[in-house]
């Protein structure tokens, strides 16, 4: 066969074979950039639902539990109109509450109480942290009369008045207006009672979204069937 037959021969066999054209190239790569910026964007959303709706739950059940462990210690306050068993406390660095129990079963009998005390953190590196412990005995004397609350001094406050260990309850934000306790003492209407509101986000320093930093709200009041009024 001659040279210029072979030529023929294979140039027809060239155009015999299937392939993709450089346009073809370009529209498939661009294609392809497209659904993979697709997949990624999908995981992208996926884990950042995924991480807010985890740090929302964290903050609603650290909140909830919060409130259940005060709301049944409160339960159980005892006292009266004229020796109060429960009572809000703060400072510039701390807010807290003190209540009183029975735990002697000596209904007459105050001074062998237990006081249970919770504080929280306002200010400083433990900020937003919350405590409770029992106190020392030396409080179980004091006897709370309406308007004329104890001297609850650094004593009070300092984690060595406790008895035992002070445990560490949850931590909240915003830290200086997490919680609020509100004493109502009104025997004229047959009124006594605690109210508590909690307040709490996932960061402190951001402010209030409701996707990104979610604000929960729980109050609840409080009425100690062993405290009279």
């Amino acid at each position: 066969m001659s040279l210029r037959k072979k030529l023929i021969t294979y140039n027809l066999k060239l155009r015999t074979k299937s392939g993709l054209t450089l346009i073809e190239l370009i529209i498939a790569s661009i294609l392809m950039g497209l659904v993979m910026m697709g997949v990624i964007s999908l995981d992208y959303a996926m884990r950042r639902t995924y991480r807010v709706s985890a740090m929302s739950a964290d903050v609603s059940t650290r909140i909830s539990g919060a409130m259940v462990h005060i709301f049944n210690r409160a339960s159980l306050a005892v006292g009266m109109s004229t020796d109060l068993g429960l009572w809000p406390f703060e400072d510039a660095s701390v807010r807290g509450l003190v209540l009183r129990q029975d735990r002697n079963n000596t209904p007459g009998d105050f001074t062998d109480d237990t006081w249970i005390r919770y504080i929280h953190n306002k200010s400083g590196g433990g900020a937003g942290d919350i405590y409770y412990c029992e106190i020392i005995s030396d409080f179980t004397n004091v006897h709370i009369t309406p308007g004329a609350p104890p001297a609850l001094d650094a004593t009070v406050y300092d984690p060595a008045s406790c008895v035992g260990t002070q445990y560490f309850l949850t931590h909240v934000y915003p830290a200086t207006t997490f919680t609020t306790y509100t004493l109502i003492n009104d025997p004229g209407n047959f009124e006594f009672y605690l109210q508590v509101d909690m307040t709490g986000r996932n960061s402190d320093t951001d402010p209030v979204d409701p996707i990104k930093n979610k604000e929960y709200k729980l109050s609840t009041r409080v009425t100690p069937l062993g405290h009279t009024f």
